[in-house]
């Protein structure tokens, strides 16, 4: 038996033919606009035919072959993260609130929580993975967009659960999966795709579920997304979770019409892509009942004085600072990150080495660094890791173009030193 008659006793057999024949349909792709770095004038100049999502602001698809943004200065500059168009509907139907905590639960490589921590800037996400390699490349995005308000960790939370009881406000679960509806993109997914393979992995998705449920506050919210076709997958967890917990009901996301719905679940989303530009997304909102209080606040982390004056030194004195060794972290409002391995608390303000402290890329990209402005010329030989005469006063700047912040260096005598990191160095011939 072939993957799409595995769908046929609980989609039918007309919406699984739809699907198989989904496969010869045009692949779109899509991004999303990172609003402080990039306008929406700046971006169709660049890629006149990008239509915008039906769904999530700030979002775009276009046609495969049409365009190489991943190529683009954009792209590097942190303007926008690519992502397929369905994949971005999870984060949208959690909405996030400024304020709020949110964990990411099964984050890597980080394009929901880069989305969500740029729709809500106040909120306060702690994006984790069970691996840390992965929560690398997490964290990698999230210096590239220039993000202050994440916590990027690695590990199993099962196992520092008792940390963080009623602890988030929301919380996506973006579980791992058969992949389905990825098949189309790559083919081994298919190959490799067994029933077996598939109820193990149901397994794994329900004892996330129950996690999450523990983790969340009253009422909080869920969401739990898969990209994969398979009822027992998608509306099956979500039905089974709901009989062990009903102090949950599942909620149909404010002003979101669904592209699909299975009559069991009508709350549930299912982005098919024959009905919507991308390739497919299982996605439920489940929203917790009941009283209680909300989630205790974190405390702050203790700060040692030499640390204390660095913050001050850039204006983060009353964001709260962390000390790893001889890093030092700042993020505006405190979060809890014990029994979990820490990549990234918020923004890397630098590192002290020999006595010395020295920034970080990524506080000058997130601009909390005194700025000067580049012509283009002069933008492009900075990312190049070139040196440049800058009338400029003597000191550390963060250097811009247009809205990007680029990296920083340091004003000597009217000629600006290069601190641009030499992994990220590249040529551009322009825009």
């Amino acid at each position: 038996m072939d993957f799409y008659s595995t769908l046929e006793p609980r989609l039918g057999k007309e919406l699984a033919e739809a699907l198989r024949s989904s496969r010869k349909l045009p692949v779109v792709h899509g991004l999303y606009r990172n609003e402080n770095k990039l306008s929406e004038e700046a971006l169709f100049a660049a890629f006149p035919s990008l239509k915008k999502h039906p769904l999530v602001p700030n979002a775009y698809y276009y046609e495969e072959g049409q365009y190489e943004p991943g190529k683009h200065l954009y792209h590097h500059l942190g303007g926008y993260y690519l992502m397929d168009t369905a994949s971005m509907l999870p984060p949208y139907l959690l909405a996030p609130k400024e304020g709020e905590r949110i964990l990411d639960l099964c984050a890597a490589p980080g394009g929901k929580t880069c989305l969500m921590a740029l729709m809500a800037p106040s909120s306060t996400i702690l994006s984790n993975d069970l691996s840390y390699p992965r929560s690398l490349i997490t964290s990698q995005n999230v210096e590239r967009l220039g993000l202050d308000n994440v916590v990027v960790t690695a590990g199993d939370f099962a196992k520092a659960k008792d940390h963080y009881q009623a602890y988030f406000d929301a919380i996506l679960l973006d579980a791992p999966c058969s992949g389905s509806a990825m098949f189309r993109k790559d083919g081994r997914l298919e190959e490799d795709w067994t029933q077996a393979k598939r109820d193990k992995l149901c397994v794994i998705q329900k004892e996330l579920l129950d996690l999450a449920a523990s983790l969340l506050a009253p009422h909080g919210r869920i969401v739990y997304s898969t990209c994969s076709f398979s009822y027992e997958e998608d509306e099956a967890i979500v039905l089974e979770f709901l009989s062990s917990h009903p102090d949950f009901h599942p909620a149909k996301p404010w002003g979101c019409s669904l592209p699909y719905s299975h009559p069991d679940l009508p709350e549930g989303l299912r982005a098919l892509p024959d009905r919507f530009p991308g390739e497919g997304q299982f996605a439920c909102l489940l929203v917790r009942d009941g009283e209680g209080d909300s989630p205790a606040k974190a405390k702050p982390a203790k700060l040692d004085a030499e640390s204390q004056r660095i913050l001050a030194q850039y204006g983060l004195s009353h964001w709260d600072g962390l000390r790893v060794k001889d890093d030092v972290y700042a993020l505006p409002r405190p979060m809890q990150v014990n029994g979990l391995s820490l990549l990234r608390y918020g923004v890397k303000v630098g590192s002290v080495e020999k006595g010395r402290f020295l920034p970080d890329h990524h506080l000058a990209v997130s601009c909390h660094m005194k700025k000067v402005s580049l012509s283009l010329p002069q933008a492009l030989s900075f990312l190049q890791g070139e040196g440049f005469p800058l009338d400029a006063d003597d000191g550390e700047v963060s250097l811009t173009y247009d809205r990007f912040a680029l990296g920083y260096a340091k004003i000597v005598k009217g000629y600006a030193k290069n601190h641009y990191p030499k992994g990220l160095r590249r040529k551009f011939e322009g825009i």
